[in-house]
């Protein structure tokens, strides 16, 4: 009796391999999406800790105090983080701002509206127009499973980012 040849898969074997991928991709996607939230929250974190050092070096090489402003809304979340660096120009400015993905969930240890950085490497913090007496400002930059602080001590002008 001669045999006969199948070509193709059965049902049972589609949905076997149906499942198998069902099973490997609700492993995957999470371990994706937190992976995705981390470098997200890296990412940003190195922004806010760049730009807060260029202004600091900015304010020490120009001999002058400059500002940094921090949006805050409602809730007292961080919703961007922004300033004006003096441009190469006379009376030109350049203006460097980050803002913050709903993802990401940026705070402080202390309610600020601005920073002012000054020649001598210090700064002070500021809400609204009252200056505050803080050794050490922490900012915070956290998503569901990661969290970055940037720390800026008052006593050695040192801005340092601390996972």
């Amino acid at each position: 009796m001669p045999r006969v040849s199948s070509k193709g898969l059965t049902f049972l074997e589609v949905i076997l391999i149906t499942g198998i991928l069902a099973l490997v991709a609700t492993i995957m996607i999470p371990r994706m999406l937190a992976s995705n939230n981390s470098l997200s929250v890296d990412t940003y974190s190195k922004e806010v800790l760049n730009l807060l050092q260029t202004v600091q070096t900015q304010s020490k090489s120009i001999q002058r105090s400059l500002n940094v402003s921090i949006n805050i809304n409602q809730a007292n979340m961080i919703t961007s983080i922004s300033t004006d660096l003096p441009g190469h120009l006379k009376g030109t400015s350049i203006t460097k701002k980050v803002s913050f993905p709903s993802n990401i969930i940026a705070s402080s240890n202390a309610q600020i509206t601005h920073l002012t950085f000054k020649p001598d490497r210090s700064w002070e913090a500021f809400k609204n127009t009252t200056a505050l007496s803080l050794s050490t400002l922490s900012l915070s930059l956290e998503s569901s499973s990661f969290s970055k602080h940037i720390i800026l001590y008052e006593q050695s002008h040192s801005i340092q980012l601390i996972e």
